[in-house]
């Protein structure tokens, strides 16, 4: 079975709406995965003016929405068993959303850090404008077909890996809505996480969204706090000219032929491997479309191969926060090189995360790779253990 990106399946519901008809209470609840057809088949033909919240939980994450606190652990023998450690605050970001059809307007509003950070997609480019980079980042925009279609492959590869039902019927923003849980079938790394969808029961667009850890704490909480449908939207809202004197660059996929060339499009320094195995050579350098959270840079990816085997090095930088982590123990990616799983390890220089990636490259060539990266002060990762015969 193919693999599921997570982070496609993110981009799936991130802009989820339908068209749910009207259910009178003494009606069943509808179809979890018809109510998501309808969401996509919907999309773009709400328009509406919103304040939404996002909400960053560092590990332990909260206990999910209604739902009571989790059961004690038991004490550990040696151990003495202390207070609980505070619930730990969220990062809290605010922004102005504007959507009319398949034009889109995202204004930050609060932290400091991100106040003033602007998107706009006229529905034929899509801008990105970071006033502290003075930096704005032009890309075509996708089609409503396109990205359409695109989500309905993806919700068949949804049903596929993730258990869907409807929980409940809930209240967001004044808003009655009906709760979509997904839950993955198999524990396995890119199947970890849940979600959970409040769809507004009349107009059927997404009111908020859960992401959520293993064992059902909150990763990530989305969210509108004030809503409106059908507003007054000129297209000058839609529009967006480059201030002067700002540094205008291409926003989608960038491919060079250089570390160099690369380094003048992203804000921090790219580190490639001082050694390499014998035969491999740099094949490609490709820098990421700008997409995600404005704390989020471009992300570079060398790509190293000898002709008949390739891995890749993948680098982006967080600025002013603490990455997450797959265990929900772990508050951050760990400073030294971490192996995750066979052919990936992960691991931070300053706040760039770096994944090396080599399916088909023996453990220990990986790790010799992973040495020869600077800075040079860790250690080569130990071996994986081997199962007894």
């Amino acid at each position: 079975m193919s693999r599921l990106s997570w982070w496609k399946v993110i981009g799936l519901v991130l802009t989820l709406g339908s068209a749910v008809s009207q259910v009178s209470p003494a009606e069943e609840l509808p179809d979890p995965l018809t109510l998501m057809r309808r969401a996509i088949e919907a999309e773009g033909q709400v328009a509406l003016a919103a304040v939404e919240v996002v909400e960053e939980y560092p590990p332990p994450f909260p206990t999910p929405l209604n739902e009571g606190p989790p059961p004690s652990p038991p004490p550990q023998a040696g151990r003495p068993r202390g207070p609980r450690p505070p619930r730990p605050a969220p990062r809290i970001t605010r922004r102005r959303v504007l959507r009319q059809g398949p034009r889109l307007r995202i204004e930050y509003i609060s932290p400091e850090s991100v106040r003033g950070y602007l998107i706009v997609d006229d529905g034929q480019r899509h801008f990105e404008f970071d006033p502290r980079e003075r930096t704005v980042w032009e890309r075509p925009s996708r089609s409503p077909e396109e990205v359409k279609q695109d989500k309905l492959r993806l919700l068949r590869r949804l049903q596929e890996n993730f258990e869907v039902r409807v929980l409940r019927e809930d209240t967001v923003a004044g808003r009655p809505a009906i709760v979509v849980e997904m839950r993955p079938k198999r524990r396995r790394w890119g199947f970890r996480f849940g979600l959970r969808l409040w769809l507004d029961r009349e107009r059927g667009i997404r009111l908020r969204r859960e992401e959520l850890a293993p064992k059902g704490r909150i990763r990530r909480a989305v969210y509108f706090t004030r809503l409106r449908f059908d507003p007054p939207l000129s297209p000058e809202r839609f529009q967006f000219v480059p201030p002067p004197g700002v540094k205008v660059e291409p926003g989608g996929l960038i491919r060079v032929r250089s570390i160099a060339e690369a380094q003048r499009h992203v804000p921090f320094k790219i580190l490639e491997p001082r050694s390499l195995p014998p035969g491999f050579h740099l094949k490609d350098v490709a820098i990421s479309p700008r997409m995600g959270p404005p704390y989020i840079s471009r992300r570079v990816t060398l790509a190293y191969t000898d002709g008949a085997n390739m891995f890749t090095l993948s680098e982006c930088q967080i600025k002013g926060l603490k990455p997450r982590w797959p265990n929900p123990h772990r508050p951050h990616p760990p400073r030294r090189p971490h192996r995750l799983r066979e052919g990936l390890y992960v691991w931070m220089v300053g706040d760039v995360v770096l994944a090396l990636v080599g399916r088909t490259l023996p453990d220990e060539q990986l790790r010799q790779i992973v040495a020869s990266l600077p800075p040079s002060d860790h250690p080569v990762p130990p071996p994986p253990p081997t199962a007894p015969e």
